[in-house]
């Protein structure tokens, strides 16, 4: 949904960045794309954008417990990781947090 710039200005704009974290997310709010589309899209790496996820970070297994209903500090405690790397995870991959908790409160906000 690029109504608003065209696809040339969206990737000058990050091209240019000098904050590439906090332009990615502009723009992510402003063409209503999930962050693992506009990294496919403007071609980055993943860590460019996001930084690096820590070493022991699991992504299979976060994945097997988030499906299981899992919270953030859940996943984070099993896997030996920050819950801000938990967020980050499953933020970038258009995963919503589980129901009941003021994080997801938050985020439906802002979504």
């Amino acid at each position: 949904n690029f109504e608003c710039l065209t696809k040339e200005e969206v990737k000058t704009i990050f091209r240019q960045a000098k904050h590439k974290r906090t332009t990615f997310t502009a723009l992510c709010e402003i063409t209503c794309a999930r962050p693992f589309e506009m990294v496919s899209f403007l071609g980055v790496d993943p860590e460019e954008v996001w930084g690096r996820m820590p070493e022991n970070f699991d992504e299979e297994k976060a994945l097997d417990m988030w499906e299981s209903k899992k919270s953030d500090v859940e996943i984070s405690k099993e896997l030996g990781v920050s819950k801000n790397s938990v967020v980050k995870w499953r933020r970038f991959n258009g995963l919503q947090p589980k129901h009941g908790r003021k994080e997801d409160k938050v985020y439906e906000q802002r979504n």
